[in-house]
């Protein structure tokens, strides 16, 4: 009895239920005719090894694969390049009628970039897109694929030449820096010439010879004194210090004095020192002087003359004597403080020179690099080094590959079927009215003795059929009125379609 029921229920609804059924499978099929023909192709690209092997010459550019053509895919789906090729090609249709975010985000859908290898694989990257003609879909595959070459050639030669730019201004800037602290060098050296390291050894000598100098002259000094106090005594006592000589004339005992004090000057100096000079010259005046004399004077007191030619004698060599210790204490005392200064002149120069050598360590191993940089930057110019190449190009499909035309149709059939029996058990699920001797029993808790039927006239059979038609015949116009304005006023029905998958995530 329930299935003859339920049954009937679904005989007196089954208008509404196929107006359900009608309308998604008449919207499937809609789909199924009108959504455009898609068309994918794609292309294979292979990241190929240097031609030359890294033990001859490397590349500067040493970028692994996979992450190479990442970077690349990421500059070639870029916003300008994105906008570029769809408007260049018309990629996506009514292009004028989108905003560039949406070009962007519909361009993104149509592409597909993929990279696969593994370790000792090779590398491979495919490009496709999928348009709504064929050759617009190879055009636009193919152009992808050279953006990426020739982004890759400008990728790795911008890499090469900045490497081999960096090496350039990295040698200059050390052979500059080199110059500096080489002058900076010889600067401290002339600054400093009296007081170098390399000095040091003659400098020690040469104190050692003015020390011995200063005691000998010392020495000597302590013997003239004693020698003049000894004649002094020896006169005072004796009245007499020897045999009287002939008279001599202030010129000659001069010529005498002076012929002392040269012999003591050559003790201590050299021929062509400027005191030994001078007084051989005023020696050799003097003989001039008494060699043109015609007589002499004879002094009264020859033994007196004797005393105070040697006393002058001897006091002319302390006298020198004197002068020869003074020039060679103020020669000491300058001597000491150069040899002072050469251990701090010593700290500085080897700072200076550790510097120096230290810039040159870096400014050799810059040029060497530089030289590396340069044979890698040649490598990159002449295409020897790691490269993409093609080895599939894009061809033109020659069988569309979307839509799936009878799986829409069949989807639309089975959704209205699907929401026609949903459609059916919502009704009964919220429909609270007795309809049967059953119900009224468990709704009243009564037992009736017979249930009369409600008895339509022909008039209400009529009139109740000719309401169903007519809603059926009215929903099919809305729904067909509405989905011709929508395709003639606001989009194409594919593109509404595309944007509502999109918005549920499909």
């Amino acid at each position: 009895m329930s299935i003859k029921f339920y049954f009937a229920i679904l005989r007196e609804r089954l208008p509404y239920l196929m107006l359900v059924v009608l309308l998604l499978s008449g919207a499937g099929l809609v789909l199924a005719v009108q959504l455009p023909t898609r068309y994918s192709t794609q292309a294979v690209l292979l990241v190929e090894g240097p031609q030359i092997p890294d033990e001859l010459a490397a590349s500067t550019v040493q970028t692994n694969a996979r992450e190479q053509l990442e970077v690349l895919s990421q500059r070639l789906l870029t916003r300008s390049n994105l906008i570029e090729i769809a408007r260049e090609y018309d990629a996506i249709p009514d292009l004028d009628r989108l905003s560039p975010d949406e070009i962007v985000e519909e361009m993104e859908k149509r592409t597909l970039v993929t990279t696969s290898g593994q370790r000792d694989l090779a590398t491979l990257m495919r490009v496709g897109f999928e348009a709504n003609t064929a050759r617009v879909a190879a055009d636009v595959a193919n152009e992808y694929v050279t953006r990426i070459l020739s982004e890759s050639a400008r990728f790795r030669s911008a890499r090469a030449e900045g490497t081999q730019d960096f090496f350039e201004q990295e040698v200059d800037r050390l052979a500059d820096e080199l110059e500096i602290r080489k002058a900076r060098i010889v600067e401290f050296k002339n600054a400093n010439a009296d007081a170098l390291p390399e000095s040091l050894e003659f400098n020690l000598s040469r104190r050692n010879d003015l020390l011995e100098t200063i005691s000998a002259a010392e020495r000597d000094k302590t013997i003239l004194t004693e020698q003049r106090v000894r004649l002094i005594s020896i006169f005072n006592t004796t009245g007499s210090i020897g045999e009287p000589p002939a008279a001599l004339t202030p010129e000659q005992r001069q010529l005498a004095e002076l012929e002392a004090n040269l012999s003591a000057a050559l003790a201590v100096y050299s021929e062509s020192s400027p005191q030994v000079t001078l007084l051989r010259t005023r020696v050799e005046q003097l003989k001039q002087v008494v060699a043109e004399q015609t007589s002499v004077e004879v002094a009264e007191d020859p033994q007196q003359s004797i005393l105070d030619a040697e006393l002058a004698q001897i006091d002319g060599r302390i006298t020198v004597i004197d002068e020869v210790q003074a020039e060679a204490r103020e020669e000491l005392e300058a001597l000491e403080e150069i040899i002072d200064r050469i251990p701090r002149n010593s700290i500085a120069l080897e700072s200076l020179e550790r510097d120096y050598a230290n810039t040159e360590v870096q400014y050799n191993t810059a040029v060497e690099r530089l030289a590396i940089a340069q044979t890698g930057e040649r490598i990159e110019v002449l295409a020897k080094g790691e490269r993409i190449t093609v080895v599939e190009n894009a061809a033109i499909p020659t069988e569309p590959t979307s839509p799936n035309r009878p799986l829409i149709a069949g989807g639309g059939v089975f959704m209205g079927f699907a929401a026609a029996a949903g459609l059916f058990l919502l009704l009964e699920l919220l429909n609270t009215a007795i309809r049967r001797p059953k119900e009224l029993t468990s709704g009243l808790g009564i037992t009736p003795f017979a249930v009369l039927p409600y008895m339509q006239t022909k008039t209400e059979r009529r009139r109740r059929n000719t309401v169903k038609v007519a809603v059926v015949i009215l929903g099919i116009g809305i729904i067909a009125g509405g989905l011709w304005a929508v395709q003639t006023y606001y989009a194409p029905l594919d593109f509404v379609w595309r944007q509502i998958l999109d918005r549920i995530g499909f």
